[in-house]
């Protein structure tokens, strides 16, 4: 009976110092944390901001120094470009809308000089690339803004093209298609060209999804 008992309390003894030994080991393990988590975050917010970068948006002046008062206006200068070769599609806008025909009433006589030079919107064009584009001596924010305007103006070939070869429509379904399409591009351009002159006035990269990330391209080669 003794050395039952006393078999009995070395067991005890030893269950009592193995779970303290457990609750020893517990309390010396660190309390988990989401670090992984945490850490994902900010390549997170990284991948999300080159997103935006690629696909257009605002972003401030890269750096060094904020564009001077001259560099604004040279960066805004050539959107003039796409924006006077766009004009006559909005003609059947201005029709139906005499409110919107009063707006750009001011600027009619500049677009109708314009046009009524020969090869006036061919000289622009390749005084835009020589003189701004390939002109080392300007800064990459107006080289920047000058290749976008460029582009802006090679987009219109496209319904150029299109109206060459194909005769518009007289009649039914087929000319209200037209008039729609013809008042789209003007709404398209224009509203890319006041987006650009905007963030070039104010020294900022005004980035148009895919015509800036051209842009880009072309500056860097």
């Amino acid at each position: 009976m003794a050395t039952q008992a006393a078999c009995l309390r070395g067991a005890q003894q030893g269950l009592m110092s193995s779970s303290g030994q457990s609750v020893a080991i517990r309390a010396a393990q660190p309390a988990w944390r989401p670090k992984a988590r945490l850490a994902a975050c900010p390549t997170h917010r990284q991948s999300s901001v080159r997103v935006q970068a690629k696909f257009g948006g605002i972003q401030p002046s890269r750096a060094g120094p904020s564009p001077a008062i001259f560099e604004r206006l040279m960066s805004a200068l050539p959107y003039v470009l796409p924006f006077f070769n766009a004009f006559t599609y909005g003609r059947y806008l201005f029709y139906m809308y005499p409110a919107v025909k009063a707006v750009v009433r001011p600027i009619l006589p500049a677009v109708a000089s314009f046009h009524s030079l020969p090869f006036a919107s061919m000289i622009a064009f390749f005084g835009i690339y020589i003189g701004i584009i390939n002109n080392r001596n300007m800064s990459k924010f107006v080289r920047f803004n000058g290749m976008q305007a460029l582009l802006l103006d090679i987009m219109l070939v496209i319904p150029r093209l299109l109206e060459t070869v194909l005769t518009p429509p007289t009649s039914g379904w087929g000319l209200q298609v037209y008039i729609n399409s013809q008042s789209f591009i003007w709404i398209f351009i224009c509203a890319w060209v006041l987006f650009g002159v905007f963030n070039a006035l104010t020294g900022t990269y005004g980035r148009i999804p895919f015509v800036g990330d051209a842009a880009d391209a072309q500056i860097r080669g």
